[in-house]
């Protein structure tokens, strides 16, 4: 089996690869999606650098998956299916593990996008307790900051919070403890499986980005020397 993770730098990321390799398997690489020209992920706004960092502080391969900037959703499609199909050609990948909880539509969007490819999904955190994820990712001393929020329901705060247990007996009722809807995005820089901290330095600076119906609040992270 040859394993690879779609992989955002997130604790659901970290999760996924910790699930996996406690049941015995191999991880080969990180496959991550990139937006351009910002070379940032989308939906918080970690740099590529930082991303970069973090994977081969965790013995992972990376391979980033560039969108342009106002790609459509057929487009973004197609582009994906492209990544996949070059890491079955030049990495041999057989497996493409995802760190989705509960969220129907997207697993199932996952799993038509690449039905037709030569590649076996995996879903190693499918229909586990949120709470008890959270308090197991504090627990096995994972250290990660939280660097974006949706507001509502969550107010610009909570940006550069670490997610600890603090930061869960904060969250207002109705939040996921792992914001599986959005509500929150974090970055994860330490922990038993990382071969040395990826050093960062959160400035004070809060980029906003407004929507019709909600704001995105993200933290500027940077590397630290």
């Amino acid at each position: 089996m040859k394993i690879w993770l779609s992989f955002s730098g997130g604790k659901d990321s970290v999760l996924t690869l910790d699930a996996l390799k406690s049941q015995g398997f191999s991880v080969e690489g990180a496959l991550v999606t990139i937006s351009l020209p910002y070379r940032r992920i989308t939906m918080h706004g970690i740099q590529e650098e930082l991303i970069l960092k973090q994977t081969q502080a965790l013995g992972l391969k990376c391979h980033f998956h560039y969108i342009p900037e106002g790609a459509s959703n057929e487009e973004y499609v197609q582009s994906y299916r492209d990544a996949v199909q070059q890491l079955v050609a030049e990495e041999g990948l057989t497996h493409l593990a995802f760190g989705d909880i509960f969220l129907e539509d997207l697993r199932r969007f996952r799993e038509q996008m690449l039905s037709d490819l030569p590649i076996s999904l995996l879903f190693p955190l499918w229909m586990q307790d949120t709470r008890q994820l959270a308090e197991s990712f504090i627990s096995k001393g994972f250290r990660a900051y939280v660097v974006a929020v949706m507001e509502p329901p969550l107010e610009k705060g909570f940006v550069g919070k670490p997610f600890n247990k603090e930061f869960l007996s904060q969250l207002p009722e109705g939040v996921d403890p792992c914001g599986e809807w959005g509500e929150f995005h974090s970055f994860v820089y330490d922990g038993y499986l990382f071969k040395e901290p990826v050093k960062i330095r959160l400035t004070d600076r809060v980029k906003t980005v407004e929507y019709p119906t909600s704001k995105v609040h993200m933290a500027e992270v940077l590397p630290s020397a």
